[in-house]
């Protein structure tokens, strides 16, 4: 597993590059989704070797489905029914957990 530190860089990297491409089309329509598909692919790449299946579901979740946190009542829960992944701190801690594949 990827350290805290890592997967802090790595999750706001994409952010950011998901805001400014979504801000120049909102703005400018100008639309780099072409020019930043092959990034996609490569980055989604590396996060399968790191990643098990579960921890990569989840870091999508938390990335493109609740927009890094960000989206408001929108959370994912543990069996207890306590929030889990609404922060980059909470979404580590899960995907520790997920680490042995179930």
């Amino acid at each position: 597993m990827m350290t805290f530190d890592t997967l802090l860089k790595i999750g706001q990297g994409i952010q950011k590059i998901h805001k400014r491409s979504s801000d120049l089309y909102q703005n400018y329509k100008i639309d780099l989704v072409d020019y930043e598909d092959e990034y996609s692919v490569i980055i989604d790449s590396l996060l399968n070797e790191v990643f098990n299946k579960s921890q990569k579901d989840m870091f999508d979740w938390f990335c493109y489905e609740s927009d890094f946190g960000e989206k408001e009542d929108f959370h994912a829960y543990d069996k207890n029914g306590n929030i889990i992944c609404d922060t980059w701190e909470n979404l580590y801690k899960t995907l520790e957990e997920y680490e042995i594949e179930f």
